[in-house]
């Protein structure tokens, strides 16, 4: 069958046409020959047995008298009949009685067949037959025929019968050749139109239908394809015209957006060695496309000199170790304009792990470092002045308080009680201000000494704080239970000794009158930050004011009832932004308590090696 797969369709269909009916003539001359052969062998042996009887039947008188003369007679009659060749009597004593043959013909002398037997040597038939008389068997006569003139008949016969099958093989063949394009002749037009589609890309063709077969539906069907392709392939060039008009859009949009935020991307192919900017790259570096060296080499010349060394570091450390490469450097134009941008990038690796591609966006942020640094020194300016102001303006209270006090010492025995009372009072406020001015200074020295950074066992902190509390846990008779992971950190050990006093104070000042408080303080980590919690069951807080209690000065509750400066939570959440932390509240409602959720990072941007170490759990 591998012959025929890459043929032509009308070469197979005459092939197959062709072997079938050669088969199939093949197989009927075959069968039509042996039925004649059978046929022809089986009337020699009848013609043979007849002639064999009749001259047995005459030769029976001669052999029971044993006369020779009249036996001989009877076979000489056989030359009459030009097929047998050799014919003999036989007595009862087994010999010869008399015998006929034709000189120059094969002759095959058997005398030891059974009755009505017989035999076929190649072209030669013997037969034998008892010549009987009365009952009684007295002799045997034996005939041969020569069958080559029967085998002639026959040859010329089978001759006729397969000129006649070639004949009728090669008319059989002329009309499947013409019949066949009926069936080649669509599957042929189909193949040709499909060829079209293919190579052109014409939808446009069809294939005309041959009738309403099987064929002339596949045609049909074919059209009705062509005619959706044709359709789809009409509706796709249309999106693809409005896709291209939108993509257009869009990346005029896209480069519209890069202008207005100052915004650009590039991609390195670390491979080929090349480095491609987006248009807002060369106006945030103010560099022409034809003067760029489209490589990492021409980049880092564009880099200020004094960060060129930490660009390359960070780009190398992100290359080398898989790391996402973010960074705020500088960068001098042509024309010696020093500029801001921060670059955010990612490393792509190939399936050994070896990078290839760098690819991320590059953004002008001179206005934002500009702004940045004005509000750095507004910052330290307003500090500046609430620290003076605050140092400064205690002396002038002391004063006042001093006087306030021999004032009442000097007129104590004139005074009557309200002026005694109205002294007490403005005693009192000068001391309360004192003391605002105290938690102030305190408030606008947080993070002004960065020198006080170290790593701190958080667990020695907090009983620090503890020792220094507990004075106030006795008046209150509070249950402070600490238990959780207590880490070291880096950190300013003042700052968070006073975070911790802070947080366990607020806890002991806002108690419920008629209920023991009750102060967990837990402890653990979890994604990469050291989380503290710090839960009472004191007077709660009201919901929507919870961000009230971190603002300097602001109170929920009365100073007659709780006393305070108001400023210790604020100051705790300035610790706690400090060390890059967040800090807030939850409450379920009044009188359910408050827990204060602080979080802090395990590693931090200031620490050496930035590592979480020793961390320790204990439970009390």
């Amino acid at each position: 069958m591998q012959l025929f797969e890459n043929l032509p369709i009308k070469r197979k269909l005459m092939h197959i046409g062709f072997i079938t009916n050669g088969v199939a003539v093949v197989l009927l001359s075959v069968l039509f020959g042996a039925g004649e052969w059978t046929s022809y062998r089986d009337r020699a042996v009848t013609t043979l047995s007849v002639h064999a009887g009749i001259t047995a039947d005459n030769a029976a008188s001669a052999l029971i008298f044993a006369d020779e003369k009249a036996a001989q007679e009877v076979l000489a009659r056989l030359s009459a009949e030009t097929n047998i060749v050799y014919a003999a009597l036989q007595g009862q004593n087994g010999g010869i009685v008399a015998k006929f043959e034709i000189p120059e013909r094969k002759k095959i002398p058997v005398t030891i067949l059974a009755s009505d037997k017989h035999l076929f040597f190649s072209d030669q038939l013997v037969y034998a037959k008892n010549v009987v008389h009365s009952g009684e068997t007295v002799g045997v006569l034996y005939l041969q025929s020569d069958l080559r003139g029967v085998y002639w008949e026959l040859f010329k016969k089978l001759l006729l019968i397969a000129v006649t099958m070639m004949f009728s093989l090669a008319f059989a063949v002329y009309l499947f050749a013409r019949f066949q394009k009926s069936i080649s002749d669509p599957i042929l037009n189909m193949a040709e139109a499909m060829r079209g589609v293919i190579t052109e890309q014409n939808f446009v063709v069809r294939v005309v239908p041959h009738g309403q077969d099987e064929l002339g539906m596949l045609a049909g069907t074919f059209n009705i394809m062509l005619e959706y392709i044709q359709l789809r392939d009409t509706e796709l060039a249309q999106y693809r015209e409005h896709l291209e008009e939108e993509v257009a859009q869009r990346a005029a949009n896209l480069i519209e957006a890069q202008r207005i935020a100052r915004l650009g991307n590039w991609e390195w192919d670390i491979e080929d060695k090349t480095l491609v900017w987006s248009d807002e790259v060369y106006r945030i570096f103010d560099i022409a496309p034809q003067q760029f060296g489209f490589s990492y080499e021409a980049f880092l010349q564009a880099v200020h000199p004094e960060d060129r060394q930490l660009v390359d570091t960070c780009a190398r450390e992100a290359l080398e170790q898989g790391l996402t490469y973010s960074i705020d450097h500088r960068i001098v134009r042509p024309d010696g304009t020093v500029r801001y941008v921060h670059e955010q990038a990612e490393v792509l690796c190939n399936e050994e792990g070896q990078p290839v591609r760098m690819h991320g966006t590059v953004q002008d942020i001179t206005e934002r470092k500009q702004a940045e640094e004005e509000l750095r020194r507004s910052n330290t300016d307003l500090e500046q002045f609430a620290y003076a102001a605050s140092h400064d303006m205690r002396q002038p209270l002391r004063m006042i308080s001093s006087y306030l006090q021999l004032l009442e010492y000097d007129l104590a025995p004139v005074l009557t009680d309200e002026t005694r009372q109205n002294l007490q009072f403005a005693t009192e406020g000068a001391k309360r201000m004192d003391q605002m001015l105290m938690a102030l200074l305190d408030y606008s020295r947080i993070g002004r000494k960065a020198d006080t950074m170290t790593v701190i066992d958080s667990r020695e902190v907090m009983y620090e704080a503890l020792h220094y509390l507990e004075p106030a846990i006795e008046e209150a008779r509070a249950d402070v239970r600490i238990n959780g992971v207590w880490p070291h950190l880096f950190a300013s050990r003042d700052e968070i000794l006073r975070l911790f006093q802070n947080l366990i104070d607020n806890a002991l000042k806002y108690r419920l009158a008629a209920q023991k408080p009750v102060i967990a303080v837990s402890a653990q980590t979890a994604g990469g930050e050291w989380r503290l919690e710090v839960r009472d069951n004191g007077i709660g807080l009201l919901p929507g004011h919870e961000a009230r209690l971190f603002k300097v000065f602001e109170r929920l509750q009365s100073r007659s009832r709780y006393p305070g400066t108001g400023i210790g939570l604020a100051l705790c959440r300035k610790i706690v932004e400090h060390h890059k932390g967040r800090i807030w509240v939850e409450s379920p409602g009044p009188n359910q308590g408050c827990t204060f959720i602080v979080t802090l990072p395990v590693s931090l941007p200031s620490s050496p090696g930035g590592a979480l170490a020793n961390t320790i759990e204990e439970s009390a």
